[in-house]
């Protein structure tokens, strides 16, 4: 299928944020827009943004789009720079037994290959039916790209999806990058809002979304992981919160990884993550997890007349807790050892004793 292209321009504003000497560095550009799109047909609209003197080459691309709308599924969306393009939107919700996909109002949404959330085509499946929806109805979130490259009119949830933002890895940024958009069915008014891109010289170790599900009589939280980046869940029953439970540590392993389920009290649950390869200084009471030749070094800050007793396990829930060490405190840093990689999530708790 031929999609005609519609040209419009649009102001915008840029930032490129990095440092000399080796450290990543980023490009953002944003933009807010009133776009109508051309109703059904295929008649789209593009917008275009031009990179210059950047002089790495890419690592990592997001993009966020706000769309209004009133039928989600109609829409079809592309980010395309030289010759590498990469589907955002390809008719959300789409299968053969529903063609109409979804109906949905827009979206207000980021796209990152790594997004937790996972395919943005089936984001009512994620959810089982109830996808996190702005007041108006509109996707929230961060989701993984579409990546169909099926043509719009006959694109299903089977397809392959070969065209997502890893496209454009390790190309020069430097040039026009196009934005289209296009209502594939008529009967429903769609405009474009805004939309932005980001550039990494570097893949992205920031603290990823959590997501938290009912299981049982509680609930668990799952998060996708870098590799060799330690994570450290908190827990506090309401906002703003004097104080952070502890509720696990984690070393990632590239994969996502469930923690749980944790109890139910009857309140709201507010989780956060911290990273332990950042520069802040730790609590006392949370266990430090370092990666160490050959394995992991776990470390604890003690106070004296205690015994400390870190025991490990490969997944939660525990059946088995395996105790590793037990020590005395000495009122300082406390070395537990050096543990060998399993290949696995190790998760780690240390019981105290008088």
């Amino acid at each position: 299928m031929d999609l005609i292209r519609c040209l419009r321009g649009a102001a915008a504003a840029a930032v490129l944020a990095g440092a000399c000497c080796g450290s990543a560095a980023e490009y953002q550009f944003s933009t807010n827009l009133v776009l109508e799109l051309p109703d059904g047909g295929g008649i789209g609209t593009f917008v275009q943004h031009e990179v210059r003197d950047i002089s790495w080459p890419l690592a990592e691309v997001a993009v966020t789009l706000d769309i209004a709308g009133s039928w989600s599924g109609d829409l079809y969306a592309y980010l395309n720079f030289g010759e590498a393009h990469a589907v955002l939107l390809n008719r959300v919700g789409r299968t053969e037994l529903n063609p109409a996909g979804y109906g949905d109002k827009g979206f207000e949404v980021t796209f990152e290959d790594a997004a937790l959330n996972g395919d943005i085509h089936q984001y009512r499946v994620t959810y089982e039916l109830s996808p996190p929806l702005t007041s108006s109805g509109a996707l929230t979130g961060t989701w993984a790209p579409d990546g169909r490259t099926t043509d719009p009119a006959e694109a299903v949830d089977t397809d392959p999806r070969t065209a997502t933002l890893s496209v454009f890895e390790d190309l020069d940024p430097n040039g026009i990058w196009t934005l289209f958009l296009a209502d594939m069915e008529p009967g429903a008014v769609h405009q474009l809002l805004g939309w932005g891109l980001t550039l990494r010289s570097e893949h992205s170790v920031g603290m990823p979304q959590l997501l938290v599900q009912r299981a049982g009589d509680g609930v668990e939280v799952r998060f996708l992981t870098q590799a060799e980046t330690v994570y450290h869940l908190e827990g506090t029953e309401q906002l703003p919160a004097a104080v952070w439970e502890a509720m696990g540590s984690v070393v990632g392993t590239g994969e996502q990884v469930t923690l749980g389920p944790f109890p139910r009290v009857g309140k709201a649950g507010f989780f956060r993550l911290r990273s332990g390869t950042g520069t802040s200084d730790p609590p006392s009471s949370r266990l430090q997890l370092h990666r160490a030749e050959g394995g992991l070094e776990v470390r604890l800050r003690t106070l004296t007349g205690l015994t400390y007793h870190l025991q490990a396990t490969d997944g939660l829930p525990a059946a088995n807790w395996e105790n590793v060490a037990s020590l005395p405190g000495n009122g300082g840093e406390l070395l537990f050892g050096r543990f060998p990689a399993s290949g696995k999530a190790r998760i780690f708790r240390v019981l105290v004793e008088e």
